[in-house]
């Protein structure tokens, strides 16, 4: 089963500039646009644990791996890549399980509803299998944002890192 972009970036022989040059291939700077007009206004609907992860795993990929997200009329857009990468770190954060007090309540509301809601209301989607289950994303995107901090080819870095709240480990 094919999830996308996520399952080319967990074949270690492809990477993001693979990706890109496929996706160019077909129309010179056609990557650029999908960035800009699907990837960046939709990948907050992506759902999902597994989903979120592989997510925000291709965009450190892209945005740290890829040397062409660094040439003019990609650049533009990196901030607001690793905006939505850490947003959605906030987001994963707000969706934590929930507490016992927030169960019982959640468990006596359904008891005024019938059967049948409260058996869909605990039908889930099963977990699938992670193919990063090894890959703490948020400290994959540390890491490579130190990496890419230390070659200057992103103006502005540290000052926007210091602004959204993210201090990189020093090694």
């Amino acid at each position: 089963e094919s999830r996308g972009l996520g399952d080319v970036y967990k074949r270690q022989e492809y990477g993001g500039s693979y990706v890109v040059d496929k996706i160019n291939a077909i129309q010179a700077g056609i990557f650029q646009m999908i960035i800009t007009n699907i990837w960046l206004p939709n990948i907050n609907k992506v759902t999902g644990k597994i989903e979120r992860k592989m997510c925000s795993i291709a965009m450190t990929k892209l945005l740290c791996e890829t040397p062409i997200m660094l040439q003019p009329g990609y650049i533009e857009n990196w901030e607001a890549l690793l905006q939505a990468n850490l947003k959605s770190f906030r987001e994963a954060e707000e969706d934590a399980p929930a507490t016992e007090a927030e169960i019982a309540l959640e468990q006596e509301e359904e008891k005024s509803f019938g059967g049948v809601f409260s058996q869909l209301v605990h039908s889930t989607k099963p977990e699938g299998n992670d193919p990063f289950k090894d890959v703490n994303p948020k400290l994959f995107l540390e890491q490579q944002l130190r990496i890419i901090a230390s070659t200057g080819k992103v103006p502005n870095l540290d000052r926007f890192l210091s602004s959204t709240g993210l201090v990189l480990p020093v090694s």
